[in-house]
Order: C-alpha cells, then sequence, then structure tokens
C-alpha cells in the first residue's frame, strides 16, 4: 500500500511526542489521516479508534502511555473526521454514506501495519463512536487480540417518552441496514 506524509499538528497536544503521520487511502478512494508513535523494542501494536468530531491529536497523552510502555500506537482520523476526506461540500459535517464504511478505513489501516511489519499482536483502545465501529470488526474478524472501550455507543438510554418517533423509523432503517 502506498501512503505519504500528512501534517502532526503537535501545535495542538502541547507537545510533540515523535508522532509522524500519513495518508492512506481506502478501497473506495477515501484519503484518511494515521498516526505512528513507535515504541523501541515494541511488545505490539495498539490502535486508537477515536469518537465521532475527534481527531489523532487528542489522544496523544494516550499514546505517549501507551508507547512509554512498550507499545507501537497508530491512531486514525475516520472518514469525515479530523483532517481525513470530508465526503460532502460542508467541511463541518461529518457524513459518512454507509456506518459499514468505516470498515473500509479499518481494512486500509492494517494492510498498512502489515506492510510495516509493526510488531502483533494487535490492541485496540476504542472510544465513543470508535468503540461501535471496533465492535463491528471485532464480530467479522479476530485480528484483535484485546480490546479497552471507553464509552462505547451502544446500550444508550432514551426516556420512553422520547422513543416514540422510533417505532415508525424502524422498517426505514431495517430496510437500508442501519440496525443490522
Amino acid at each position: 500500500m502506498s501512503f505519504t506524509a500528512a501534517p502532526y499538528l503537535s501545535s495542538l497536544t502541547h507537545a510533540d511526542n515523535g508522532s509522524e503521520a500519513f495518508w492512506l487511502r481506502t478501497s473506495d478512494d477515501i484519503r484518511i489521516r494515521v498516526a505512528l508513535l513507535r515504541a523501541k523494542n515494541a511488545r505490539g501494536t495498539f490502535l486508537i479508534f477515536p469518537g465521532r468530531t475527534e481527531y489523532i491529536e487528542k489522544y496523544a497523552i494516550q499514546a505517549a502511555f501507551l508507547c512509554s510502555v512498550g507499545f507501537n500506537v497508530v491512531t486514525i482520523d475516520w472518514r469525515g473526521q479530523g483532517l481525513a476526506d470530508r465526503l460532502l461540500p460542508d467541511p463541518a459535517i461529518g457524513h459518512v454514506g454507509s456506518f459499514s464504511d468505516y470498515q473500509r478505513d479499518i481494512d486500509a489501516v492494517l494492510e498498512w501495519i502489515g506492510d510495516l511489519g509493526l510488531e502483533r499482536p494487535l490492541y485496540l483502545l476504542a472510544h465513543s463512536m470508535g468503540g461501535c465501529i471496533a465492535l463491528r470488526r471485532l464480530i467479522q474478524a479476530d485480528d484483535i487480540s484485546a480490546v479497552i472501550f471507553s464509552g462505547p455507543m451502544w446500550g444508550i438510554y432514551f426516556h420512553p417518552a422520547t422513543l416514540w418517533p422510533c417505532k415508525f423509523l424502524r422498517p426505514i432503517n431495517q430496510q437500508q441496514g442501519i440496525c443490522s
């Protein structure tokens, strides 16, 4: 897989932790950004899956900690998030065509990790929407050895009075595969 250098905005982190950033292309030709922080004598590689509207640099402290205890760290800007390609003309809208498209982002990152020969096993830290994306990956493949979920987006409680529109929307959502 080909990749090129991308900006890493260390000014957002108030420290330069040594991360490098790269542009990757997904199978549907969307440009995503990844960051890599390499550990000396790494004993594995941690993937960080941010939540919605988040970006690579937000996780600089976590990446530095994981690196300090012997892990390479790869963090991703999902399509429509951070500095990755936007799918609509308005860059403020973090649109995605289908939630399953995020799996293409993961596939590109894992191919890149393999091409670089980063140490295995793979571990995952997933926050919020990143947790939902990670769970789908875990259901489909067994290439991740262990996962930490932080505030994953499932089992969200809604007051019963706010759920009445859902009974009308459910058939539409199921037809589009949103609830699958």
